[in-house]
C-alpha cells in the first residue's frame, strides 16, 4: 500500500575511506565529506515536485533502514557497488520498491539486476520521469534504458536544497557531458560519448544561484573535461564572471580538464578570472610510449612538464591522475612516476594501477588476449586491478605500486610539491570575481588548519616553516597553500591503509596466481 503522496528516499552509499574523499582532512574545512551527490539532486529535480523527497548520504549520516518510504533510489559507482547491494537487500526485505541507477548500473547492468526491483540504465532526463509516471499508473517495468545522448536543456536545476547545509566542502554542478578524446581505458566516453554537449548558459547560472542559496562554499564543476570544447568553455566563463560581479557570489571553483589547456592562454586566463583555483589533469604517465598506447594523443603533443608549469603559473593548483601498469611500463616506471611528480610540483596525485572497465576498448583488447583477471574487486579501485600486465607479474605491479605511493606521500616530499606549485603561481588578484578579497570563508579554512597543526611540536615543525615560506615567496596564495598543506592530514593516514591492502594483495598473488587467471600462461 503506497501513501497518497509517494515518498522517495534517494541514497548515496558510503565510499569508505578513498583518495577523493579526503576523509581524514575534510573536517578541517568544517564539513562531513567532500562533494555532494549530484546525481541524486538531479533525480530529485526530475521527480514530481508534489512527491515527498529526501536525500540520505551515508557519507554524512547513517541510513535509517526503517525510514518510512515507498521508493528507494540508490546510485552507485564502482567503489559503492557492494554497499549499494547490501542496502538494496535490506530495503527490499522491508517491502520497499528499490531502484538502482548510476554509473555502475549503466556499465554493468547484469551485475545489478538481481539486486533491484528496477534498473535505470543510462542518462536519466527522459527515463526517470517515465518511471515516475509508470509508478503512479501502477505499471512499473523492471528496466528503463536510455541509449541516446540527452539534450542538457532537459536537465533540471538540481535540488541542492535537499542536501544537509554545511555537510559538504563543495557542491557540484555539471555544465557539459562528453569528451572529444578516445583514451583506451576510459569509460566516460562509453557512457556520455565523444561529442561535447553543453547545458544552456542561463541554466548554468541559475544552478550557481541555487548553490549559493544552499550555502555552497565552493563549487566542483564535475565535467569530465571542462575544456572538451574550448569555445563553449570560454563563453560560459565570460558569463560566469559577469554573473559573479552582478550577484556578489563568487565561490572558489575546481574542475577536471585535459593537459592541452596549456595551449590556450586566453582560456587559462578566463578560468582564473572566473574563480577557478584548482584543476585535475589526466596526465597518466611521463612515458610517451605508454601514453601513445593508451590513446592519450593530447598528452604527447608537447613537453608535459612545460605544459603543467604553464598551467600552474597562470594561477591554478594542479592535481593529477597517474597510472602504472601499461604494456609499455617496466620496472623503471615507478621511479619515473615519482621523479616526474616532484619535477612537476604536483602535490595531489591520484595514482592507480591500470584497470579495464567493462565495455571499454581496453577491456575488449585484453579480454581477447586472455588478460582480464577473473577476481577483480571493484570495491577499491586504488588497491586492485583486473588486468594481467604485459611486462611484469601482478605481484610485482602491486609491490611497485605500493612502494611508489609510500615514496610520493612522505611528508617532506608532499610539502615540497605544494610549495613548488605555490611559488610558481602568479600573485593572486586582489579581488575575486565578485570584487571581494579575501573571502571570509577562506580565512576560516586557514584558521581551522592553523589550529589543527598547532597541537604538537611535530605538527608545528611541518606546518609552521612551510607557511612562513609561502608568506615570503607568494603571500597572496597563502590560503590555497595552507589548504593543500593541511590535506596531508588525509594522506598520512590513507596511504598506509591502502598500501597495506596492496601489499596483502601482492602476497596473495604470489601464493596463488594460476587459479585466478583467464590465461594461466600469462601469469609470469
Amino acid at each position: 500500500m503506497t501513501s497518497p503522496r509517494p515518498r522517495l528516499l534517494l541514497i548515496n552509499p558510503t565510499y569508505g575511506a578513498t583518495f577523493w574523499g579526503l576523509d581524514y582532512a575534510v573536517g578541517l574545512a568544517g564539513a562531513s565529506t567532500t562533494i555532494a551527490p549530484l546525481a541524486l539532486a538531479t533525480i530529485a529535480g526530475l521527480s514530481p515536485q508534489d512527491w515527498d523527497i529526501r536525500i540520505a548520504d551515508e557519507n554524512v549520516e547513517p541510513i535509517d533502514l526503517d525510514e518510512p518510504c515507498d521508493i528507494v533510489g540508490i546510485t552507485a559507482m564502482n567503489v559503492q557497488a557492494a554497499r549499494a547491494f547490501e542496502l538494496a537487500a535490506a530495503f527490499r526485505k522491508r517491502g520497499r520498491l528499490v531502484v538502482i541507477g548510476g554509473p555502475f548500473a549503466t556499465l554493468q547492468p547484469e551485475r545489478c539486476a538481481a539486486h533491484a526491483d528496477v534498473l535505470v540504465v543510462g542518462e536519466a532526463e527522459r527515463i526517470w520521469p517515465e518511471f515516475c509516471a509508470d509508478y503512479v499508473a501502477l505499471k512499473v517495468r523492471s528496466r528503463y534504458v536510455e541509449e541516446a545522448p540527452m539534450d542538457l536543456a532537459l536537465s533540471p536545476t538540481p535540488r541542492y536544497d535537499l542536501f544537509r547545509r554545511g555537510a559538504y566542502s563543495a557542491l557540484p554542478i555539471q555544465t557539459t557531458r562528453g569528451c572529444p578524446f578516445g583514451c583506451e581505458f576510459c569509460d566516460i566516453i562509453i557512457m556520455q560519448g565523444r561529442k561535447v554537449r553543453a547545458k544552456p548558459i542561463p541554466n548554468v547560472l541559475a544552478e550557481i544561484d541555487a548553490i549559493g542559496r544552499a550555502g555552497g562554499r565552493s563549487v566542483f564543476v564535475t565535467d569530465d573535461n571542462f575544456i572538451g570544447s574550448p569555445k563553449i568553455a570560454k563563453a560560459l566563463l565570460a558569463a560566469m564572471t559577469a554573473h559573479s560581479a552582478k550577484t556578489g557570489y563568487a565561490p572558489p571553483l575546481f574542475t577536471q580538464a585535459s593537459v592541452n589547456l596549456s595551449e590556450d592562454p586566453e582560456l587559462l586566463r578566463a578560468m582564473v578570472r572566473a574563480g577557478f583555483t584548482r584543476v585535475f589533469l589526466g596526465i597518466e604517465s611521463p612515458r610517451q610510449s605508454s601514453l601513445r598506447e593508451a590513446g592519450k594523443r593530447q598528452n604527447v603533443r608537447g613537453v608535459l612538464l612545460d605544459q603543467i608549469h604553464t598551467i600552474q603559473r597562470a594561477g591554478l593548483m594542479v592535481w593529477a591522475g597517474m597510472i602504472v601498469g601499461f604494456d609499455h611500463d617496466d620496472d623503471a616506471i615507478f621511479g619515473e612516476q615519482a621523479d616526474f611528480l616532484d619535477a612537476a610540483g604536483i602535490a595531489v596525485a591520484m595514482i592507480g594501477m591500470l584497470n579495464a572497465p567493462p565495455r571499454t576498448p581496453l577491456y575488449t583488447r585484453l579480454a581477447v588476449a586472455g588478460r582480464i583477471h577473473a577476481t577483480a574487486d571493484w570495491a577499491d579501485n586504488c588497491a586492485w586491478t583486473n588486468i594481467v600486465p604485459m611486462t611484469m607479474s601482478r605481484s610485482r605491479l602491486f609491490e611497485g605500486y605500493a612502494d611508489l605511493l609510500k615514496h610520493v606521500y612522505t611528508r617532506e616530499r608532499y610539502a615540497s610539491r605544494v610549495l613548488a606549485n605555490i611559488e610558481r603561481m602568479e600573485p593572486a588578484p586582489k579581488t575575486d570575481a565578485a570584487g571581494r578579497w579575501p573571502a571570509l570563508r577562506d580565512l576560516g579554512d586557514f584558521g581551522r588548519a592553523a589550529l589543527a597543526y598547532s597541537t604538537t611540536l611535530g605538527d608545528l615543525s611541518y606546518f609552521g616553516p612551510n607557511v612562513l615560506r609561502i608568506l615570503r615567496q607568494n603571500p597572496t596564495r597563502m590560503v590555497e597553500g595552507t589548504i593543500h598543506l593541511s590535506l596531508w592530514r588525509h594522506f598520512e593516514r590513507y596511504v598506509p591503509e591502502v598500501t597495506a591492502k596492496i601489499s596483502q594483495a601482492a602476497r596473495s598473488e604470489r601464493a596463488s596466481v594460476a587459479p585466478h587467471l583467464t590465461t594461466p600462461a600469462l601469469a609470469a
